[in-house]
């Protein structure tokens, strides 16, 4: 309707770290820090749920796409049951709120590692079902007619053999790849280790224009961090993704539809790793005590903005946060701070005017620098309402 703003959502999932600089807290020193663990591995449990659901639509499976639907929603409520915590009184100290949140949670490791074996096991099982030939390149169990077929190719195919995670070559940022599908089970494996690196990647795969391939980014040994199977001949797929320090991830090649050319080239190529803040584009982080994470985003049009931290993923627990944000990196031109959203909360939340293509620094911080402890929690940002400049006349 004319005269009404349109909202947007902007997504930023966090996780905050707090422990020694230059190291992150073990389970030995702290041990909520398996929970946090546990509770990264759960959400990208969820999200390779979604690749198996879409899978099973894609080959008309719509029961078992249904099942998996049902199991991944029970897979998230439970989480958010084991998360649930009786808050302290408003009125409490928050060091004294910071405590309950973790004895409570302590309470449930086992009950969350039992969740966690189950749906591992599930993934496991619709790895094999769904898609074997990339179970075996995720497992290095590449089939004895895969590499027979290599062989005796005559095919110039570059890269191979990379037909699994043991074999995936090795990718740099910003280089093009050209290779080939040259047969219908034709699966090509890359990998891209982050080092220090954090922030969000893109990888980008050009496909031919008589063909149709699909995309998916892994991390082993099961997690699928995200998806572009588009069903279009000559659809390029693109995946935006969350790098965290010290990881490995994998980059799969292949083709629902067995398509293959012993011809046309692909093309795949991987961005540099940044901190930009995109409209709803969810962006998870890993970093030790002392090293703040820095986000520009840049406002799309003039209006009001909600920037606000909130349980991880949904379920995750509460955390004490510090929100920063200013027009400069090294903070000498704050715009507003915020440490509370409500009095007494954990959480905090900026409601902030902004202008239009003015790039602006968000900083998400722990408030308690001192605890060796790992943290995690959501921090999300939205278009709420246009200012009088915005306004129609």
């Amino acid at each position: 309707m004319r005269g009404k703003p349109v909202v947007f959502l902007l997504l930023l999932a966090v996780f905050a770290v707090a422990c020694f600089p230059g190291r992150t807290a073990t389970a030995g020193e702290d041990p909520l820090a398996a929970i946090y663990e546990m509770d990264q591995e759960l959400l990208k449990l969820s999200q390779t749920f979604a690749f198996f659901q879409e899978v099973a639509s894609r080959k008309n499976h719509l029961s078992l796409a249904k099942q998996i639907d049902e199991e991944a929603s029970a897979l998230l409520r439970q989480a958010k049951e084991l998360h649930h915590i009786e808050a302290a009184s408003g009125e409490a100290e928050r060091a004294v709120q910071q405590a309950a949140v973790e004895q409570q949670l302590l309470a449930q490791k086992a009950p969350l590692a039992d969740l966690l074996r189950t749906y591992n096991e599930k993934a496991d099982a619709y790895w094999e079902q769904l898609l074997p030939e990339l179970s075996a390149a995720r497992t290095s169990k590449s089939s004895a007619k895969q590499t027979s077929l290599r062989a005796t190719s005559a095919v110039l195919d570059p890269f191979e053999p990379n037909d699994d995670v043991d074999t995936a070559y090795p990718i740099t940022r910003g280089n093009l790849y050209n290779s080939k599908l040259t047969w219908k089970e034709d699966i090509d494996g890359y990998r891209y280790d982050s080092g220090a690196q954090a922030g969000q990647a893109t990888v980008t795969l050009y496909v031919p224009n008589d063909v149709n391939y699909d995309l998916i980014v892994v991390e082993a040994p099961n997690k699928v961090l995200g998806t572009s199977m588009s069903s279009a001949l000559g659809q390029d797929e693109i995946i935006t993704f969350q790098v965290q320090p010290n990881k490995t991830y994998y980059f799969f090649v292949f083709s629902m539809d067995r398509h293959y050319s012993e011809t046309s080239e692909y093309t795949l190529a991987l961005s540099e790793v940044t901190a930009v803040l995109g409209l709803n584009q969810p962006v998870d982080i890993s970093l030790p005590a002392g090293e703040i994470p820095t986000y520009r985003f840049t406002a799309p049009i003039t209006g009001q903005y909600r920037i606000y931290t909130s349980p991880y993923g949904g379920f995750g627990p509460l955390f004490d946060t510090y929100l920063f944000l200013s027009r400069d990196e090294q903070l000498k031109q704050i715009v507003t701070f915020n440490d509370e959203a409500t009095p007494g909360s954990l959480f905090s939340a900026i409601d902030v005017s902004l202008e239009a293509g003015v790039t602006y620094y968000a900083y998400v911080a722990s408030y308690d620098k001192t605890k060796r402890r790992s943290r995690q929690t959501d921090c999300r940002a939205g278009y709420t309402g246009s200012s009088c400049l915005a306004c129609p006349a």
